[in-house]
């Protein structure tokens, strides 16, 4: 069976692809139309688009009826069904032609054509981020007049054959090679370079949080991401040419003394950013901005570095920052010791919207005058970095061998210089953002979790004597409060409501807050928290990407690597082993974490692996920790039996 699907408006053969909306087609204003990798898709566009909008211009607006038949025929017996069968019928105008691919529905010749529109203009033009190794879910999603289509997963993955996209026109004839070899070795190369043919005329990106996922869209919905995100947006302004740019960023680099963070690279270029689909609604896009190839990539991280101490070594009770998410399950234990046995928590689940957007930069440089006051006052000197690794801890002494100390003044300045400095190229164009975190940057993280956790101190040392009732986790933008209630009593339960009130505002002013929760169970960053009565009172389940999807024929999100994937034995066991080191760290319930394993087995069977991958990797791990699963050994194994007394004795406590 074969897919095809064409576009509703230039009768483009997409097949396999994510549809955004009806087609556009950017014209060049000769009569041409406008390719992924044309230049002049980045050169030329003022001259047909405004800013911000879509010229509709050089459409047909003779829209006919679209007769949609849905073709459900079963082909059990054929291991080559990599898809769901759903045509579209769209009358073909002939200004698009150009656009529609040489190769129709009825030709069964696919794997034959041996054509590649591969160009190494791929580093101008950023939208051409083809992933070609995409294993998806087979479900169709409805997301704001969306079309999408999942690949079916394949029995046979496995693919030997090269990279193939240094490919040009010129190489056609060793591009005939690969193919024939495909046909020999029975790989699939040709097919994949049969539907590289047929999307070239599209920009194909990766979907955010799940790479598995491809997106194919006409080029003049990707600009139309960018002129949102970057060209139209009031937080960047239009700057001179880059070589400007450079020039004058290491200039002020050498001006203001920081070359003891390390030396800058003056052939040093701008980042270039693109945008992706988001996972959860393709109709929107991330913005991503890229800055490994700045001149001052170095000092960047080692300010990153320092940033990130200064807010781990706050004391505990003075901001929700969690250091990752192997914090949670003490923390929750904590909190567990305070509730009393009539007591019970008011919860609310928040996520913190434009976190990294729209923070104004003066809000910023305050939480890091605050946090630097908050550590002088203490004796601190300084924070010591590793001259090799990644270790660094506040230094209240003198200096020590192997360690590179940075005073708290040059942190300060390097921050402001950041906000100041940060250029990129989009588009073909030099924007300087003027508004929120520095993107891509390496202290960007650093510098959102500082001002959130300064907002939060603020917060806590404002309610008084009601701080001990307030408890919580924050994970970057995802917050989750806690505050402790008596049963029965009228007067604690509007005092914990006032509280929710009061923290719903703490954040800067333009941040927002929005509850993702409307109960006493909801999920926080890969685990499921549920709050309960006196003397469980929070407890952490657990959960991994396609632990609820696990009935669906196919895997909605390829978070692991197929057992076809080259990679040994046991780089296979250890990422299985990192699973379950997981699952029991984010765990606090014991037994709630079967859900975990058996839906863990399921994925790995679905991805091909036998399964005395998982047996031996759950045998392995329970007799490592004295047998703390040996039950779910035996019923998920069958076979735990055989290890019986094998299990390694647990350290016994020595006293005194």
């Amino acid at each position: 069976m074969e897919l095809n699907v064409r576009c509703l408006n230039c009768g483009c053969e997409l097949g396999r692809v994510c549809v955004i909306r009806q087609c556009h087609q950017p014209q060049k204003g000769d009569g041409k139309v406008l390719r992924v990798n044309d230049v002049d898709l980045r050169n030329r566009w003022d001259n047909t688009h405004s800013s911000g909008e879509y010229n509709h211009d050089n459409e047909d607006d003779d829209d006919d009826d679209i007769n949609d038949e849905e073709n459900d025929d079963a082909d059990g017996n054929s291991d080559m069904t990599l898809w769901n069968q759903k045509t579209g019928d769209g009358h073909k105008d002939g200004a698009n032609e150009s656009l529609e691919s040489s190769q129709n529905g009825d030709d069964d010749d696919d794997d034959d054509d041996d054509d590649d529109d591969d160009d190494d203009d791929d580093e101008e033009n950023n939208g051409h981020m083809n992933c070609w190794n995409q294993k998806t879910g087979d479900e169709e999603r409805d997301l704001g007049g969306t079309v999408y289509w999942d690949k079916k997963r394949r029995e046979n993955r496995r693919m030997d054959f090269k990279d193939s996209n240094d490919m040009n026109d010129g190489e056609q004839e060793g591009e005939d090679v690969n193919v024939e070899k495909a046909r020999v070795d029975g790989s699939g190369l040709a097919e994949v370079l049969s539907w590289k043919r047929r999307l070239g005329n599209l920009v194909g990106c990766p979907t955010d949080h799940n790479m598995g996922d491809s997106l194919f869209c006409c080029p003049s919905v990707y600009r139309g991401s960018l002129d949102t995100l970057f060209l139209s947006n009031a937080g960047f302004e239009h700057v001179s040419d880059e070589v400007d740019v450079v020039r004058q960023c290491g200039a002020m680099y050498k001006q203001e003394g920081f070359g003891c963070l390390g030396k800058r690279n003056d052939n040093g270029e701008l980042g270039r950013a693109y945008s992706i689909p988001k996972h959860k609604d393709i109709t929107r896009w991330r913005p991503i901005c890229p800055t490994f190839s700045e001149g001052g990539v170095t000092a960047s991280k080692k300010v990153a570095r320092a940033v990130n101490q200064l807010l781990w070594d706050l004391p505990r009770g003075t901001n929700f920052n969690l250091k990752s998410m192997i914090d949670l399950a003490p923390t929750l234990g904590r909190m567990n010791e305070t509730l009393g046995r009539d007591e019970f928590f008011v919860n609310a689940a928040l996520d913190i919207k434009e976190m990294f957007c729209n923070l104004p930069h003066k809000s910023i440089m305050e939480a890091v005058r605050w946090v630097i006051d908050f550590w002088v006052i203490r004796g601190c000197k300084g924070v010591l970095v590793k001259a090799r690794g990644k270790g660094a801890k506040l230094r209240f002494g003198k200096t020590e061998v192997g360690w590179s100390s940075i005073s708290l003044k040059v942190i300060v300045d390097f921050v402001s210089f950041e906000l100041g400095s940060t250029y990129f190229r989009v588009c073909g164009r030099v924007l300087q953002q003027k508004v929120g975190i520095p993107m891509g940057k390496a202290s960007s993280p650093a510098l959102a979790c500082l001002l959130c956790a300064f907002n939060e101190f603020m917060f806590l040392t404002s309610l008084g004597c009601d701080q001990g009732l307030v408890n919580g986790v924050r994970m970057v933008d995802d917050v989750s409060l806690m505050i402790r209630c008596k049963k029965g009593d009228t007067t604690s339960i509007l005092t914990a409501e006032r509280i929710m009130d009061r923290f719903r505002s703490c954040y800067d002013d333009n941040l927002i807050l929005e509850q993702t929760n409307d109960g006493d169970c909801w999920d926080f960053l890969g685990c499921v928290l549920k709050s309960l009565g006196w003397p469980w009172g929070l407890q952490c389940v657990a959960l991994h990407k396609n632990q609820r999807s696990y009935k669906e024929e196919v895997l909605r999100f390829q978070n692991l690597q197929d057992y076809d994937s080259y990679s040994s034995k046991q780089q296979k066991l250890a990422v299985i082993g990192s699973c379950l080191h997981r699952a029991r760290a984010y765990t606090t319930m014991r037994g709630m974490e079967v859900a975990f394993l058996f839906t863990l087995k399921i994925e790995l069977r679905k991805r091909g692996f036998p399964d005395n991958y998982f047996d031996s990797s759950l045998k392995t791990f329970s007799r490592k920790f004295a047998g703390v699963w040996d039950h779910w050994v035996v019923v998920l194994t069958g076979r735990g039996k055989l290890f019986a007394g094998l299990a390694r004795p647990a350290r016994a406590c020595i006293k005194g």
